[in-house]
Parts: structure tokens; sequence; C-alpha cells
């Protein structure tokens, strides 16, 4: 049980390094009108899982913070940071498409 305990956690970690340097990233929104295939199989096997990831993770994190944010009315701020922004980056943008702008 700590085997796996332990191999989820280095899971979940490695996940979030992978997918936060997008985040990072000016938010700029131009696609380009059609990407390649090879960015579509990368966007769906490895982005957009690692978004979710991240997606499940800053929501967790964001519960964790709540009492910590409503005291300096700070909550959206940490709500766009750890919730939205990964949510918008897995489920909003176009496949394939624009993943720099993120």
């Amino acid at each position: 049980m700590q085997r796996f305990m332990i191999k989820s956690f280095a899971a979940i970690v490695l996940s979030v390094f992978i997918a936060s340097p997008g985040f990072t990233q000016p938010e700029t929104y131009a696609y380009s009108e059609t990407p390649s295939a090879g960015a579509i199989i990368g966007d769906l096997f490895l982005a957009r899982p690692a978004g979710l990831i991240a997606t499940a993770v800053g929501t967790a994190v964001f519960i964790v913070a709540l009492p910590f944010s409503l005291p300096s009315c700070s909550v959206d701020k940490v709500a766009q940071a750890l919730v939205v922004k990964p949510a918008t980056f897995t489920f909003v943008r176009p496949l394939g498409q624009g993943i720099r702008g993120y």
C-alpha cells in the first residue's frame, strides 16, 4: 500500500510539473489555422491528461487554501490561478492548438 501511495504521489507531482510551464506563458490566443497531426496527438495524450490532473490537484489545493484566502479577500485570485486556468487549458482550448498560449 505504501508503494502505491508513493508512486501515485510521484505521478501527480510529475504531472503538475510537466503541465505547469504552459500556465506561466503570457495569454495569447493566436491559433494556427490547422494544427499538425503531431500537435493533436501530443495534445490528446499528454497535455489534456496533464491539464486534467492539474485541474484536480488545483481544486484540492484551492479547497485547502480557502480558509486562508477568505479573510484576505483573495478567493477570486486563488480560484483563477488554481482552478480556472488549468480548466480552461484542458476543456476550452481547441485540440492541438494554442498550447504555448496558456
